[in-house]
């Protein structure tokens, strides 16, 4: 368990600079960020290296996501969906 990674994610999911990021992002992670493996958080981390405008394009599936997030951006509007 990597609670350093924990940490920079946690933080970095809910300061992204765009508000609608901060909430589709923060909500998940909080929520989830204890039951993610070490491979998911490293997914996750590279995730939010990218674009603020394209990962709001993914989530909101106005544009697909590169392969490598296809199943995280999957758990992330699905999550996202469910607790509106």
């Amino acid at each position: 368990m990597n609670i350093e990674l924990r940490k920079k994610i946690l933080y970095r999911s809910t300061h992204r600079g765009c508000r609608e990021n901060d909430w589709l992002l923060g909500k998940f992670v909080n929520t989830n960020i204890d039951k993610f493996s070490d491979h998911e958080l490293s997914l996750l981390d590279q995730l939010l290296s990218e674009n603020d405008p394209d990962i709001f394009s993914w989530l909101t599936q106005k544009s697909p996501s590169p392969t490598k997030y296809k199943e995280l951006v999957k758990k992330i509007i699905s999550f996202n969906e469910y607790t509106k």
